[in-house]
């Protein structure tokens, strides 16, 4: 009978939490539509104190959005702590805490390290970039590695049904002269694309490897 009402006491203390998480995040909800609606008709008025009132009420929120993360694993076992988080939330859109808390601290601190962070960000962002540009890199990789039948990508060459250099320009003028080099003599030769210059009237060719 003693364990059944302790299970009974932890099934009830769970749906306790699960009911105050949901109120908890129902009335922020509510005040965050709330203020986007504010925002909707600050938009609209040519007033400018009222856009930036709602524009760190947005950015504050931001952060604490990103804090909420960590904030919900290591304290979410704390009493009250969905309700502290509702009357934050309330307290920033509805007080004018949000203007508060940027005037007297993050003003200060972000102007500080603005230089630090713009450098980080950047930096985060060129390493995000170049691994979003190495996935099809080693996706392709590992095809090649699993069906070995897969080429090799090919940075150069020739295509072997049309006969054509992969790197020309498809657009090029058909007549266009070419510029070659003789292995042997070292001069340049013209000629059109595809074959060997035409000799001259009068002259003949001898191949440069038969003996005169």
């Amino acid at each position: 009978a003693m364990g059944a009402g302790l299970s009974l006491l932890a099934d009830a203390s769970k749906l306790a939490n699960l009911i105050r998480a949901f109120f908890s995040r129902l009335v922020i909800r509510a005040i965050l539509l709330y203020v986007g609606w504010k925002s909707f008709k600050s938009l609209k008025s040519e007033r400018r104190d009222d856009d930036a009132q709602h524009l760190v009420f947005w950015f504050v929120y931001s952060i604490m959005e990103f804090l909420e993360v960590f904030a919900d694993v290591i304290l979410f076992w704390c009493p009250f702590y969905y309700e502290a988080k509702m009357a934050l939330v309330a307290y920033l859109g509805l007080f004018n805490g949000a203007r508060t808390l940027y005037r007297r601290y993050l003003f200060n601190f972000l102007s500080a390290h603005e230089g630090e962070i713009d450098r980080g960000l950047k930096e985060m962002i060129e390493r995000v970039e170049k691994k979003a540009n190495d996935i099809p890199r080693k996706i392709m990789q590992r095809f090649r590695e699993a069906i070995p039948g897969i080429p090799a990508p090919v940075e150069g060459g020739t295509d072997t049904k049309e006969g054509i250099p992969i790197n020309a320009d498809p657009e090029a003028p058909a007549g266009k002269v070419v510029e070659t080099v003789d292995d042997n003599t070292g001069s340049n030769a013209a000629g059109p694309p595809g074959g060997p210059a035409e000799p001259e009237e009068g002259k003949s060719q001898i191949p440069a490897t038969s003996d005169p």
